[in-house]
């Protein structure tokens, strides 16, 4: 803590008055970041460096070295009098087939401080099998059923026939409306459900999952709000205990279909007496167009007139008809009339 004091005088005034400071260093904050921090032989290293001021921006500057070790101290590369541009330098290191494997070093050298960031050099190993999952691509709200397929297969293409598949489902609720247990309490719906099975002979397990289980479905008791449902699988080959794993994740929507209208060329507003055109596209929920796909009573027009005589409104319906000019696709017709 430092005090500053100011005097003041003019002819017969005078005045002091006394404050109190507070000083700070000047410090620098020095950031080194690697795009991973696990790297594996023929792994391309890239890093970048950026020098923060008190203020948090980035500081423009010349950085005097960086330079890169093993973990046996040996220096690979070296980069000197490197400048920033827009306050940050990026490089890159290509390792070789056989690097030294454990903790490399970046080492960032500006006047007499060096920062270090140390990043891992790894052996690859081959898994013995690898797990997939696979689902719809989204359900609908109010499904009460999901079908989930989790497959292991040796990475020389042979199933893993005979392992045990631990398979959770779950759901992250954003809210839930609470019911009453039989003891007057409140009781929160489940939100998970394991499976557990053995693979078959084509190293596959089929799951049909209820719904309800996890507080969804159409179940009039309880309503849940969630995005998404998750689904982990744990597959472990029998006699070694190998285990691998795979998720995957399932949005949920609203609607089965989205109906997306628009206006012919040249058809920008609706004249009297004179015919109107317009389109109308049928999506799935994942925004696929509905090809050939029969969905009996979906399409229904209505055109309404409304005529504001004073402070009041009425409405007019007026005659549309419609013919399928494709399979995705349906164009809409207004006579003229009424």
């Amino acid at each position: 803590m430092r005090f500053l004091r100011a005097t003041v005088r003019s002819g017969l005034f005078w005045s002091t008055q006394q404050f109190k400071l507070r000083l700070l260093p000047y410090t620098l904050v020095t950031l080194v970041q690697t795009d991973k921090s696990k790297y594996k032989a023929g792994d391309l290293v890239q890093f970048r460096v950026v020098t923060l001021k008190s203020d948090l921006t980035a500081m423009e500057e010349v950085v005097d070295q960086i330079f890169i070790t093993t973990p046996g101290g040996t220096r690979l590369a070296q980069f000197d009098k490197v400048a920033t541009r827009s306050g940050i330098i990026q490089k890159k290191f290509q390792l070789t087939e056989e690097p030294p494997l454990g903790r490399w070093t970046i080492h960032v050298k500006r006047r007499d401080r060096i920062v270090r960031q140390p990043f891992e050099v790894e052996e690859y190993v081959l898994p013995r099998f690898e797990v997939t999952i696979t689902g719809p691509k989204y359900i609908t709200r109010g499904a009460n059923t999901v079908t989930l397929k989790v497959c292991a297969t040796y990475t020389f293409g042979k199933p893993v026939s005979g392992a045990a598949m631990k398979l959770l489902v779950s759901r992250p609720s954003t809210f839930f409306s609470r019911r009453r247990g039989a003891s007057g309490s409140e009781e929160k719906p489940p939100s998970n459900v394991t499976f557990a099975e053995e693979t078959d002979k084509n190293g596959c397990v089929e799951i049909d999952v209820v719904l309800a289980k996890i507080g969804l479905g159409s179940a009039p008791t309880r309503r849940v709000h969630a995005s998404r449902i998750m689904a982990e699988a744990n597959v472990t080959e029998s006699g070694t205990d190998i285990l691998q794993q795979a998720d995957i994740t399932i949005p949920i929507q609203n609607r089965r279909v989205r109906i997306e209208m628009y206006r012919a060329a040249g058809y920008g507003f609706i004249k009297p007496k004179l015919p109107y055109f317009g389109y109308v596209s049928i999506k799935d929920a994942d925004n696929e167009p509905l090809a050939k796909e029969r969905i009996p009573g979906l399409l229904h027009f209505l055109l309404q007139r409304q005529e504001r005589v004073g402070s009041s409104t009425t409405s007019h319906n007026i005659p549309v008809s419609y013919h399928r000019s494709c399979s995705v696709n349906r164009v809409f017709r207004h006579s003229g009339q009424g």
